[in-house]
């Protein structure tokens, strides 16, 4: 029976880096979306109610 693992990371990048950060995040999506046992990828951003800069959020299923 094949089990299917999830993995979420939450990163909080530095203002000063986050469209570099999320440059990255895309490359590093598109390459491994092509991977044997990837099912599937999401990455977005989610705003914070505080005003703060925003966490981008990446999910695999594997």
């Amino acid at each position: 029976m094949a089990e299917e693992v999830n993995v979420v990371v939450i990163h909080y990048p530095k203002p000063e880096k986050i469209q570099e950060f999320r440059d990255l995040v895309l490359r590093v999506k598109n390459t491994f979306k092509h991977y044997p046992g990837s099912l599937h990828q999401h990455a977005f951003e989610v705003e914070n109610g505080n005003g703060e800069e925003p966490e981008i959020v990446v999910i695999e299923r594997e």
